[in-house]
């Protein structure tokens, strides 16, 4: 089962972000936007050691990863799921790792 929280992908359910993802039998927490347990992978949003977001300086979009293992979501949504094609996906192979897009408003300190 692929489950998402981006409207554009296939996994895509309204209530995604109820799910808890485990990655080798070790909850993920944050920064998650699609796991998927039938070719065992996780993306997520990269986060330096503060734990913050990484902005890529030539795209100026967060930095995203695939980390692939032993993928298990708990707390599935019940209903219908929206399914969207994805041009070029094919189940029996590992998808290569996405970039994703998302909108930061930066403030600048005044320290």
């Amino acid at each position: 089962m692929r489950i998402s929280v981006r409207k554009g992908d296939r996994g895509y359910h309204p209530e995604a972000s109820k799910c808890r993802v485990y990655l080798n039998g070790k909850r993920i927490r944050e920064g998650i936007f699609t796991a998927d347990e039938d070719i065992g992978v996780v993306y997520c949003y990269k986060t330096n050691s503060k734990g913050g977001y990484i902005i890529s300086p030539r795209s100026h979009e967060v930095e995203t990863m695939a980390i692939h293992g032993s993928v298990v979501i708990k707390n599935k949504p019940k209903g219908e799921y929206v399914s969207y094609p994805v041009p070029g996906y094919d189940n029996n192979v590992r998808v290569p790792e996405i970039t994703g897009t998302m909108s930061l408003h930066v403030r600048k300190s005044n320290e």
